[in-house]
């Protein structure tokens, strides 16, 4: 008796915790959920699905607007809903689990800059229905006193992007991280100064629902663990769908330095602000419109603050262009320092000077100078001149005509900044101070522009820094290469083509310059495996055994094991790896199908077999482009990606000057 009711009690437990099936809501919120060709997919239901896969649980995805879901939950059609804001009113209604998923924050879009919310005054605004960042946007503007035109309301992010391209909204407010990824798709301007709440994304369930306290405890347990791991499949879904990036050991230096620049320029903002706030205090009682005065002085210093942190990011990632960073440098330059009229920021090129940007000069007649280096005054350190000081030595270089170029108009003060690589001057910037002007230049001026002169030598010297680190990388890869050739002749060429093929693939399908940078690498590097390969065995001139080819499936893992510890290469030697994994699950290392196989990877197994094919072998003579492209169409969904194939094919069949001369 005792035994059948352990057993009823163990069949009754398994039938309400063993088998549970969740209705889950999700909406458009690229990229933590959305549907893909009708598929659940982004991060929060890979996350979803990988905690249900672990705990048996079945799952049953609802899809619809982001208000009807919130309606939906409340009345108990749905069990879940995902990437919702945590806010008292709705704690009303629903459970949150405790450990955030993710953080996200509003963000204002719009075709034009915006300096401030003022901005947005009698605009027409796109806002999402029943959204935390817009109801968080509408209070902010309540509280500034800003009137809205009109608020065109929408169900996502990509409708309010939509609406923006179509001219029928000026601004919008979405979540950053959509805004960050829909930049691919949209042209539109993210204002990182107008923020509209910053706050944790939660999972959210019914409040009567039973269901939600054996789920919360079990996700919350999930989500704690796969956190502190950073190799866990979460930081993976995390990269995937947000792209952080993830600073190497050189980078984290180099970050290190950075921010030591940074806070010297934070504390000069600050000592700014409080001699603003200390001057209006001691003239409260008597001077109300100075208080008004250093009140937005200090509004105008947290802005330019802003606006800093914005550059220096640029000079972190190192993705920005020198001649652009010293345009956006010379920029902020004039907001922190009104007082200066004019002014000229340029680089020393093979002997001459070349000007990047400039304010109250024709930059078109300046460059037409053809100035030498001799003929200019760039001094060593920061050197403030009379206008006549500068004349007088500017008259024994230059003609009337010219002076009047460098000089339209009377000049009381000059400040040169040099700007240095290795303690030589590569350049300089100088800001000019009119005759009718009673201001003049001071020593916290000196102090500020000084920092600015910082943190272009920083920028310079990481450019030049990570330019010889990847020739040097380029170089010894290349030097590797050779070596195999003399290993295996018929594969003279075969890494650099096929690394050829892999980067214009990359920009055919629209990747970014990171990913077509780890394609050219993997590609150069995919083979490197066979100089382990005897060479009896490489250049037989008949098919190989079984035996001899088991040998030859080992070159992915031993190019895997050589260029693993590289830190520079990151994630290239997983798609080494895989580069001959097929899609029908027949390859090898290790028999990945279909997505399983990493992206990259796909791409480069195109472009390695097209350049094989097409390229003359110990057993076989190379095959025609048409003859190549056939072979590609027969395997598309048994060896290649389909939907890759059928791309790779049409640029191959559309752009035939794409194919190198040793395939034709």
């Amino acid at each position: 008796m005792r035994k059948i009711l352990f057993l009823l009690i163990l069949f009754i437990a398994l039938s309400i915790f063993g088998n549970i099936t969740l209705k889950v809501g999700i909406y458009d919120d690229y990229p933590a959920c959305y549907l893909e060709n009708n598929k659940p997919t982004g991060f929060m239901v890979d996350l979803l699905n990988y905690i249900a896969s672990k705990e048996n649980w079945k799952i049953q995805y609802e899809y619809d607007a982001w208000a009807n879901l919130l309606d939906k939950l409340a009345n108990g059609k749905i069990d879940v809903l995902l990437s919702v804001v945590q806010t008292p009113e709705r704690e009303q209604l629903f459970y949150f689990n405790k450990i955030p998923a993710y953080l996200s924050w509003g963000i204002v879009v719009s075709k034009k800059p915006l300096q401030s919310f003022q901005d947005l005054a009698n605009l027409k605004i796109g806002l999402i229905k029943k959204d935390f960042f817009s109801e968080q946007f509408l209070e902010k503007m309540k509280d500034n006193n800003i009137n809205i035109l009109d608020i065109i309301w929408v169900n996502s992010s990509q409708e309010i992007l939509d609406l923006l391209e179509e001219q029928k909204i000026e601004a919008g407010v979405v979540g950053r991280i959509a805004a960050q990824n829909f930049l691919k798709k949209y042209d539109f301007v993210i204002n990182e100064n107008l923020i509209c709440g910053f706050t944790p994304m939660m999972f959210a369930f019914k409040k009567d629902n039973q269901i939600r306290k054996t789920i919360i405890p079990k996700i919350d347990t999930y989500l704690n663990t796969l956190k502190i791991n950073t190799n866990s499949y979460y930081w993976n879904i995390y990269e995937k769908y947000f792209n952080p990036r993830i600073l190497s050991h050189r980078e984290k230096i180099t970050l290190f330095m950075i921010i030591t620049i940074l806070l010297v320029v934070i504390l000069i903002i600050f000592q700014f602000a409080t001699i603003a706030r200390k001057k209006a205090y001691e003239k409260l009682t008597t001077l109300n419109k100075e208080l008004e005065k250093y009140s937005n002085e200090l509004i105008k210093y947290q802005n330019n603050l802003i606006d800093i942190l914005t550059l220096l990011s640029k000079l972190i990632t190192l993705k920005s262009k020198p001649e652009q960073f010293l345009k956006d440098i010379f920029k902020h330059i004039f907001k922190l320092i009104p007082k200066a009229d004019t002014g000229s920021i340029f680089l020393i090129e093979k002997g001459k000077i070349k000007f990047i940007a400039t304010k109250g000069y024709d930059l078109e007649k300046l460059q037409k100078l053809n100035i030498k280096r001799e003929q200019f005054f760039i001094p060593e350190e920061i050197e403030i001149l009379s206008g006549e000081e500068i004349i007088k030595m500017d008259q024994k270089s230059f003609s009337k005509e010219e002076i009047k170029i460098l000089f339209p108009k009377s000049i009381k003060q000059i400040m040169f900044v040099p700007i240095k690589l290795s303690n030589e001057t590569i350049g300089a910037f100088s800001l000019e101070i009119y005759s009718d002007n009673s201001e003049v230049f001071s020593e916290n001026d000196k102090i500020i522009l000084d920092s600015f002169s910082k943190i272009i030598s920083i920028f310079y010297t990481l450019q030049k820094y990570s330019e010889l680190q990847e020739n040097f990388l380029k170089n010894v890869s290349l030097a590797l290469i050779k070596s195999l050739e003399t290993h295996d002749y018929y594969t003279k060429g075969h890494s650099e083509r096929v690394a050829y093929y892999a980067s214009k693939f990359a920009e055919k399908l629209g990747l970014d310059k990171n990913t077509i940078s780890k394609l050219y690498w993997s590609a150069l590097l995919h083979d490197i495996g066979k100089i382990a390969i005897p060479p009896n065995i490489l250049i037989k001139p008949v098919r190989l055994t079984s035996d001899e080819f088991e040998i030859v499936k080992k070159h992915p893992l031993i190019a895997y094991d050589i260029v693993k510890d590289l830190e520079y290469f990151e994630d290239i030697p997983q798609i080494i790896k895989h580069h001959h994994e097929r899609w029908d699950g027949k390859g090898y290392p290790d028999g990945l199908k279909g997505e399983e196989i990493p992206f990259e990877a796909r791409i480069l197994a195109l472009a390695d077999v097209f350049d094989a094919m097409t390229s003359d072998r110990p057993y076989r003579k190379k095959l025609t482009i048409e003859e190549a492209i056939n072979e590609i169409i027969k395997n598309a969904g048994k060896q290649f990606d389909p939907e890759l194939a059928k791309i790779f094919v049409e640029m191959i069949t559309n752009h035939p000057e794409i194919v190198l001369e040793d395939n034709k």
